[in-house]
């Protein structure tokens, strides 16, 4: 006869305990976080760095935005640009445009690479488009914003991002309040969608999570709850998921 096992969500204590070494994710760092279909995610992208950069007056933050891919970053550059130029008004043109906003990644040479640096450190460049790879063991002091265009494969990655938001030196007293924003589709996973909101929930920043990321999480937790793993005859179980950690 076949016989039958339930999982158990995790408990709160339980996920508190599995994201304890995250716990240096630095307190005046914000983290917003947005749920959208991956299919208007560049739309949605871009109304929220535009709302982002408008309100911030003339003096632009330095902001970096993270890409799995070199083609996705490539694709967003341009459409930046076009909404740039799209605009009216000095305001909208100064939210982004060919001398403000550059590309950071592996495709570009040295020289290349170390000039847009440069400028970007120098704040002649504002919005720095990176790829993980290319970005790697890069510090630079005050960036107020880092968006996660792309969400990463970890959650070690996900805290490695965010720390890059809000670095002083070390003469500086006090730290300069700083933002994450991250985009989350359904395609990012249930298992990363609840690490995540566990992990944010966990620490002492300010968080805003989207009400429909928090309703999917609530759904696949409840299916979770309530899946039946059924072991017949045969000694292999069905497979079960594991968390992207």
């Amino acid at each position: 006869p076949a016989t039958t096992a339930q999982k158990k969500p995790h408990t709160n204590q339980q996920q508190k305990d599995r994201f304890a070494e995250f716990s240096q994710m630095p307190s005046h760092v914000s983290q917003v976080v947005h749920f959208c279909e991956r299919a208007k995610k560049k739309e949605t992208f871009i109304n929220v760095f535009r709302k982002i950069r408008s309100l911030e007056g003339r003096h632009k933050g330095l902001c970096v935005v993270f890409f799995d891919t070199i083609k996705t970053l490539e694709k967003v550059h341009k459409q930046l640009l076009l909404a740039s130029n799209a605009g009216s008004g000095e305001e909208e043109a100064a939210i982004t445009n060919k001398h403000t906003c550059a590309a950071f990644h592996g495709q570009l040479s040295q020289i290349q690479r170390e000039k847009t640096l440069s400028d970007f450190r120098g704040g002649k460049v504002t919005t720095l488009l990176a790829t993980d790879l290319a970005a790697r063991g890069i510090h630079i002091n005050h960036i107020r914003f880092v968006i996660n265009y792309d969400f990463p494969e970890s959650l070690h990655q996900y805290v490695h991002r965010c720390g890059r938001a809000g670095r002083t030196k070390i003469t500086e007293q006090k730290p300069q309040d700083a933002f994450v924003h991250s985009f989350f589709t359904r395609q990012d996973g249930a298992c990363a969608a609840q690490d995540l909101v566990a992990l944010l929930h966990g620490g002492s920043a300010d968080v805003q999570i989207d009400p429909n990321l928090l309703a999917f999480v609530a759904a696949s937790v409840s299916t979770s709850a309530t899946d039946v793993i059924t072991m017949s005859g045969s000694d292999h179980p069905s497979p079960k998921k594991r968390p992207r950690i």
